[in-house]
């Protein structure tokens, strides 16, 4: 297995910053217990959990900067649910994973859903803090030296996730278009999303178009019309329809909790 962590953030030290929220999610009491000591020695607070529910509450209760979790966790949902739903309002928190059981199939699918970080079990204190900083891998002396360049698969699948990414808002985008435009073959674009995220491009599209929704129904006051038809939907039924199926609630009683 490779150990693989975003890099797009400048290097900076945990002494340093400002204190950082950071949850833990494992259901391995040794593990929460190393790292929580490791972190709040750094001056970082801390919050821990051991199962999938756990996690999703404190998730949609709390605030966090850095999610440390394990795929393997206690009940529904698992950790790449977690990384798939990405709950307000840690939508921009910084996902870390760290796994007993991690093959590059799992790791190209967490990476492509957004976590920030892959790392086995163990890892070396000094990577799981790089991991987490998000510092240059070269800082990091026990990272290993070059990461595998991404097979033709996932360089397609990442193009046509893009694509997606930053079209969803039209009403009319229709996957065989997107993968036209991108020169890969209908059939194919399916293949790759079931493969690597285990959902077809309109799921995805769809869970891209109700986190925005979610997004707007919590941080502003336009009406759930004009999010609906700014976010993709024909009108605000379509959205309330699609809402009370995946979130298992109305858009406006969503906002109703704020």
């Amino acid at each position: 297995m490779r150990e693989q962590a975003a890099t797009t953030a400048a290097p900076r030290s945990l002494e340093t910053t400002r204190t950082r929220r950071i949850l833990i999610a494992d259901d391995e009491q040794p593990v929460r217990d190393f790292l929580a000591k490791l972190l709040r020695a750094r001056g970082c607070s801390i919050d821990t959990c051991t199962s999938g529910p756990e996690t999703l509450e404190l998730l949609q209760s709390k605030e966090f900067d850095v999610v440390v979790l394990d795929l393997e966790l206690r009940s529904h949902p698992s950790g790449m649910e977690i990384i798939r739903r990405r709950p307000m309002p840690n939508q921009h928190a910084r996902y870390v994973v760290l796994t007993g059981k991690g093959t590059d199939d799992r790791r190209d699918q967490a990476m492509l859903l957004g976590a920030a970080a892959f790392l086995d079990k163990p890892s070396h204190a000094r990577t799981i803090i790089a991991a987490i900083e998000g510092s240059d891998t070269a800082e990091c002396s026990d990272w290993p030296e070059g990461l595998a360049a991404p097979n033709d698969d996932v360089v397609k699948l990442r193009t046509l996730m893009s694509d997606l990414e930053a079209n969803f808002a039209q009403a009319d985008l229709r996957i065989d278009a997107v993968a036209s435009r991108n020169e890969v073959p209908r059939q194919t674009a399916f293949k790759l999303f079931r493969r690597h995220l285990l959902q077809t491009p309109a799921e995805f599209l769809l869970e891209r178009r109700l986190r925005e929704v979610e997004k707007r129904l919590l941080g502003t006051d336009e009406s759930v019309k004009a999010i609906a038809l700014s976010c993709g939907f024909h009108d605000s039924s379509e959205l309330d329809h699609a809402f009370r199926r995946l979130k298992g609630c109305t858009p406006s009683a969503l906002r109703a909790r704020r």
